[in-house]
């Protein structure tokens, strides 16, 4: 099995015809984006059988958008100009501060800080062939290195378990179901930096 080593994060290409913005917690003018990952997001999970009333606190006119959004560092990938990816990175002191802290409190001292967590990553079904999942989880992994994170987290469907180990992610565990997902079941992974 190959694994990823970081000596590989400088070499990070998007297929031709597409390209990436990133969008970071301390750029200005960032709403229209915002609106606009957040309306991918809506539209992906649901394509995918979320059970979308349960997030309804975070939903408006079918943008799907939280409180870690503002304070973020995200990701956007286009064919042109049609948004058809994007990704999400957030730095956290501690467990009790992440997305979904309550997935977390068994393995509290399984991450050093700072944390980095990876959330929200989507893309088109039509574009899944593309390993542009695969381009936003090593510029994640970049990311969080330049801004010396100890330690990376993400919950991720099971079939993403292999891809992920071959990037030094190892599994610490199931997520009890969540019905917010009824069709997906959950794996919480870390990578120790």
């Amino acid at each position: 099995m190959f694994i990823y080593g970081d000596s590989c994060l400088s070499d990070v290409y998007l297929p031709e015809g597409f390209s990436v913005k990133e969008i970071a917690p301390t750029d200005i003018d960032k709403k229209q984006i915002l609106d606009d990952i957040g309306e991918l997001q809506y539209q992906v999970w649901k394509n995918s059988g979320m059970n979308m009333s349960s997030v309804a606190n975070d939903v408006m006119d079918n943008i799907w958008l939280d409180k870690f959004d503002k304070n973020a560092y995200i990701w956007a990938i286009y064919k042109e100009k049609q948004l058809v990816a994007s990704a999400r990175l957030t730095i956290h002191d501690s467990i009790p501060s992440l997305p979904d802290a309550y997935c977390y409190t068994e393995y509290e001292a399984c991450f050093p800080s700072p944390i980095a967590a990876f959330n929200r990553l989507v893309v088109l079904k039509e574009f899944r062939q593309l390993k542009l999942s695969h381009y936003l989880e090593l510029i994640r992994i970049k990311k969080s290195i330049e801004l010396g994170a100890k330690s990376i987290t993400l919950m991720c469907p099971d079939y993403r378990i292999d891809s992920l180990m071959k990037k030094k992610f190892s599994v610490l565990g199931n997520i009890a179901d969540d019905p917010h997902y009824p069709n997906i079941k959950w794996v919480l992974m870390r990578r120790m930096l």
